[in-house]
């Protein structure tokens, strides 16, 4: 009977236990924190030397950390580095770095900075964001192959300290290095694979790390415990859903099961944005970055500049911005927001069809040819764009009396083939990597340069750029970058339709997620408080 009693007692205590360490389950699994996101499309890349489009800036900037970092009032602040020092003349920054750990506790150290900068601007590695980095010395060269990489003015002085030199003085540097692409890889872990992309046992140095992923499906990141700011991370995972139809992702978040839906990472219905505007549940916000339409200036027609401005000029943007996006946008007739104070009036005007037929009808003479005889043309767009696509292609057929060809791609294909030239028309949105219009301006600087889809060049838009970049009297600079502006939109390699503003829907319970005057949104200070 005594052990009777005794096996009793002990199956109540243990049943007891068991009921304790479920409920303390239970507990900590409601008090986890998860962020649920819809995105349209899987990112280019997670690697930050490779991933230098929009999409991908999201995933970066939450796994990894740079020396400097935007906060929330759209300013560098000291990330990884806790000091930096300046030289006179402008043209040397000597960084000492906080003691910062790698998710598999490895040091970050100053030779994984080095490493990292140095790859991105090998011109051997795949990467098409080497020209964030040009400001540095001898970096394009080395990107072209003009010189060593061991030329290139980056310098690991010791475990701590990184020294740079820059080509020419540039006030706006530790604004620019809060682009993803300065974040640096753990130079141990990419050796590894050291002319591709990070391996699958890569370490992040930010404030999450990559937990689980599936092609197509999610992605999910949870909290980083050896960042160096974990504490100020309130969150405990992110999960982005990859959800590809637009309504599909608005069904998820109208049942609840995901947080926020639209930008960054994906489009709002356009049909649907009225009706939460009205119960003022949409939210914006403004941006810098700007929806161009493209051309390629190898490809005929449009290797002539006034077949070029003819297409642009045909254009109803603000039918466009009014009837067909509805989110806030603005139309732009200028390739540098107004926001950045170059400019005070538009450098042509929007849907002015006269000029359109005239400049159409004056390139077909140059080009010794009749409407007949010219190429098809064939507009290539990521399939997200397609309303927008078939409006323009109408403004199109009415202005000039034939119809362009919609050719529609996926995201990541898209890339390439823009960045492989393989298109006629394109399109896509730039955004800058720091607010001056030097932002702007200095991807169409050089034909060579990846970046550069449209493959034109011109000897005085250089020197102008050139000249900007030496110049220390502001008011002589600004008339550098305005004439460099007017030949730009003269010639017409890029046609700039409007302004964005990212719109999005996000459950009254989430909190702390900030865009840049730039427009790029950051989730490292997210938090749920239901």
């Amino acid at each position: 009977m005594k052990q009777y009693k005794f096996l009793i007692t002990a199956l109540l205590l243990l049943a007891s236990s068991a009921c304790q360490q479920s409920d303390h389950n239970i507990k900590n699994k409601h008090e986890e924190k998860v962020l649920k996101i819809c995105a349209k499309d899987d990112p280019y890349s997670l690697d930050p030397r490779i991933g230098g489009d929009r999409a991908s800036q999201v995933y970066i900037r939450l796994l990894y950390e740079g020396l400097m970092r935007e906060g929330s009032d759209g300013k560098p602040h000291f990330a990884v580095a806790k000091d930096v020092k300046v030289s006179d003349d402008g043209l040397n920054y000597t960084f000492t770095l906080k003691d910062t750990q790698w998710s598999n506790g490895e040091p970050v150290t100053a030779f994984d900075f080095e490493y990292s900068w140095k790859k991105v601007i090998d011109h051997d590695f795949p990467s098409t964001s080497g020209y964030i980095m040009y400001l540095i010395k001898n970096a394009k060269a080395a990107k072209e192959g003009h010189c060593s990489i061991q030329d290139v003015g980056v310098k690991a002085l010791d475990a701590k300290t990184l020294f740079v030199t820059l080509e020419h003085p540039a006030p706006y540097f530790l604004e620019m290095m809060t682009s993803g692409v300065y974040a640096p890889v753990c130079k141990s872990v990419a050796e590894k694979n050291p002319t591709g992309p990070l391996v699958a046992d890569a370490v992040y140095n930010g404030p999450f790390i990559l937990h689980d992923r599936k092609l197509k499906d999610f992605i999910e990141v949870v909290k980083n415990d050896k960042y160096w700011n974990c504490d100020e991370v309130k969150i405990d995972k992110i999960r982005f859903i990859i959800s590809p139809n637009e309504r599909t992702s608005l069904m998820l978040f109208e049942r609840g099961e995901v947080d926020w839906v639209g930008d960054p990472l994906t489009k709002l219905p356009v049909n649907a944005i009225p009706q939460f505007r009205a119960a003022k549940k949409f939210n914006n916000f403004p941006s810098t970055s700007i929806f161009l339409y493209v051309f390629n200036v190898d490809r005929a027609p449009f290797n002539n500049p006034k077949m070029r401005r003819a297409f642009s000029y045909a254009i109803d943007r603000q039918a466009i911005v009014d009837n067909i996006l509805k989110e806030g946008q603005c139309v732009e007739t200028n390739f540098i927001p107004s926001s950045m104070g170059l400019h005070h009036s538009p450098c042509f005007k929007d849907h002015d069809v006269e000029m359109a037929r005239k400049l159409f009808n004056e390139s077909l003479v140059e080009m010794e040819m009749t409407v007949d005889q010219l190429p098809k043309m064939v507009l290539t767009i990521p399939d997200r764009h397609v309303m927008l696509a078939q409006a323009i292609q109408e403004q199109w057929r009415l202005t000039f009396g034939f119809t362009v060809e919609i050719e529609t791609c996926e995201w990541n294909i898209y890339l390439d083939r823009l960045n492989e030239r393989d298109y006629q028309i394109g399109c896509y949105a730039w955004s800058p990597n720091f607010n001056d219009p030097m932002g702007n301006l200095h991807y169409l600087k050089y034909k060579a340069d990846v970046i550069n889809d449209t493959g034109w060049e011109h000897p005085r838009f250089i020197t102008l750029l050139e000249s900007a970049d030496h110049e220390l009297n502001l008011l002589q600079r600004k008339e550098f970058l305005r004439e460099a502006e007017e030949l730009l939109l003269n010639e017409m390699p890029i046609a700039p339709l409007y302004t964005e503003a990212h719109g999005y829907l996000k459950k009254d319970y989430v909190t702390g997620v900030f865009a840049s005057p730039l427009g790029e949104v950051d989730f490292r200070e997210v938090d749920i408080k239901r």
